[in-house]
C-alpha cells in the first residue's frame, strides 16, 4: 500500500456546508443525547442541564443586542422567547417553593425557549447555517432526534450497557434500578 492513499483524503476539499452540517450535527447530537440518557436512565433531567439551558438563553439575548450584524437581527418576540428562563430565574427568587404555579409555568415555557435558543447560537457559531439547503437543516434536526432517541434508549435500558460500579465512577447518582 503506497503512502499516497492516505495523502489523497487531506486534498479533499470540504464545502463549507458540510462543514457547518458536521460541526453542528456533531454539537446538537451530543447534547441530544445526553439530555436522552438522562431522561432514560434517571427520569428526569439533572440541574446542571437546566442551568446550561438558562446560559444558552441568555448569551442568544445578550447577543441579539450586543451583535450589529445586519444578517443577525431578532425580534421582540424572539428576544421575549430568550429572556422566559431569566423570568423564570427572578420569578424564583419571589417565589421560592418550587410549587408556585407561576414558577412551574415558567419552567416549562423555558424549556420551549431552548430550540430558539440553540438557533439563535447556532446561527452565531455556524455562520454558514443559514446557506444550508432545507434537507441538509432537516438532516440535521432528524439527526439530534436520532440520536436523542438512542440515548434514551440507552439511559433507559443502562442495566445492559452499564454497571452501578460505571455510574459511580463518574460521580454520578446511582439509578434505583442499577444492576452489579
Amino acid at each position: 500500500m503506497s503512502d499516497d492513499t492516505l495523502t489523497d483524503v487531506d486534498d479533499v476539499e470540504i464545502s463549507p456546508a458540510a462543514r457547518t452540517f458536521v460541526v453542528t450535527a456533531t454539537g446538537a447530537s451530543l447534547a441530544a443525547f445526553n439530555l436522552g440518557f438522562d431522561l432514560g436512565a434517571f427520569e428526569n433531567i439533572d440541574h446542571r442541564k437546566i442551568w446550561a439551558m438558562w446560559v444558552l438563553c441568555t448569551v442568544a439575548l445578550v447577543s441579539s443586542y450586543l451583535v450589529r450584524d445586519r444578517d443577525y437581527r431578532l425580534g421582540g418576540r424572539w428576544r421575549l422567547a430568550l429572556a422566559v428562563p431569566s423570568l423564570w430565574l427572578v420569578a424564583d427568587l419571589f417565589f421560592v417553593t418550587s410549587s408556585n404555579v407561576a414558577v412551574v409555568v415558567l419552567l416549562i415555557l423555558s424549556l420551549g425557549a431552548l430550540p430558539f435558543a440553540m438557533y439563535i447560537i447556532i446561527r452565531l457559531v455556524a455562520g454558514d447555517f443559514v446557506s444550508l439547503t432545507a434537507r441538509l437543516r432537516v438532516a440535521l434536526v432528524v439527526t439530534a432526534l436520532v440520536v436523542f432517541a438512542v440515548g434514551w434508549y440507552v439511559g433507559d435500558g443502562h442495566p445492559r450497557f452499564l454497571s452501578c460500579r460505571d455510574f459511580a465512577r463518574a460521580g454520578e447518582f446511582v439509578p434505583a434500578n442499577c444492576e452489579p
